[in-house]
């Protein structure tokens, strides 16, 4: 388990304890585990912390930062630990007042977004939140309702059939309109009915894409964003922040043996004696090439006529001497 000190139960709730914890710096961070502990096989361990390893960093205006995970040698218990946010619980807000039908599809809308961005990030399609609603912060973007999920890396140790489920979705949106245990028609839930009962009948043979393309068309609003312009969105600020930080642990577990100056300047000497190797190479090769052509030159049979256009001079007999 990383550096995590616990310091105070914050709440418990059917998904498992929240508590506030410090890290090895002294920052804050809250800290999820689920109810009971269970014994975790290797191979569900290495699903826990890929889980974990690939959701943190990411970022979404409805997830949770992740800051940590894996799984707790003390209680044999999974974890995750998420930057702490401002915000109300869901809990909170409702206070026995349902939500409306289209803060309800607002929520349901962002909650399929995250699960199918997880999905793709993972490889593997699954609900990814938890969906309890003290689980659940609200705030406010743009004067329009903004809901923040828990990551669930958990999750990964669960069976196929349990992790494509939609019964916690479809459990938390009847929860929230104050429709569980009634029967509710067409004309009380609208759109949302119509989609919850196409829902219950095809849940665990849908993919994520065909709900939410469903739930748009049902609500009469534009088709979602594709999952892979919410993967390139999620992975632009957190690309350079995860380089620097695994730049720094490499700088603070590799010191240079000498100052750095030093070895500038070192490294600026090696430069210069290699560069003078290369000159020095390139001017004994032409002065070779240059003795080579004298050479030659010299020993040429015939000789040069400096003065190729000018008239041959006829030769003159002596003059006799008397």
């Amino acid at each position: 388990m990383p550096r995590l000190r616990l310091l105070e139960t914050l709440y418990e709730d059917a998904a498992g304890s929240v508590y506030r914890a410090k890290d090895a710096g002294g920052h804050r961070v809250h800290l999820r585990k689920p109810g009971a502990p269970s014994a975790i096989s290797e191979v569900e361990l290495v699903a826990l912390q890929l889980a974990t390893e690939r959701l943190t960093g990411i970022r979404h205006p409805s997830l949770l930062a992740v800051v940590s995970g894996g799984c707790d040698p003390a209680d044999g218990r999974p974890f995750v630990a998420i930057k702490p946010t401002e915000g109300e619980h869901l809990a909170s807000t409702l206070r026995g007042r349902p939500l409306s039908i289209e803060t309800a599809t607002a929520l349901l809308s962002q909650a399929l977004e995250v699960s199918e961005l997880i999905s793709e990030l993972l490889a593997d399609e699954g609900i990814w939140i938890e969906t309890t609603t003290r689980a659940i912060i609200v705030t406010e973007e743009s004067g329009e309702p903004r809901f923040l999920f828990w990551p669930a890396p958990a999750k990964a140790m669960l069976g196929e059939a349990r992790k494509r489920s939609f019964h916690e979705l479809i459990e938390m949106i009847e929860n929230v309109l104050g429709w569980a245990g009634r029967e509710i028609d067409e004309s009380e839930g609208g759109h949302l009915h119509i989609w919850l009962q196409w829902l219950k009948g095809v849940d665990g043979d849908v993919a994520l894409r065909e709900a939410r393309e469903m739930l748009a068309a049902a609500a009469g609003v534009e088709p979602p964003q594709p999952v892979e312009k919410l993967v390139a969105a999620s992975r632009k600020k957190a690309r350079c922040r995860i380089n620097m930080a695994k730049w720094q642990e490499l700088l603070k577990s590799q010191r240079p043996r000498m100052p750095l100056f030093a070895l500038l300047c070192f490294m600026l000497v090696i430069q210069a004696i290699i560069g003078w190797i290369i000159v020095r190479i390139i001017n004994d090769s032409f002065d070779d090439e240059l003795e080579q052509l004298n050479s030659s030159y010299h020993s040429t049979p015939f000789t040069i006529d400096r003065h190729p256009n000018r008239m041959p001079q006829k030769e003159m007999d002596p003059p006799d001497s008397e």
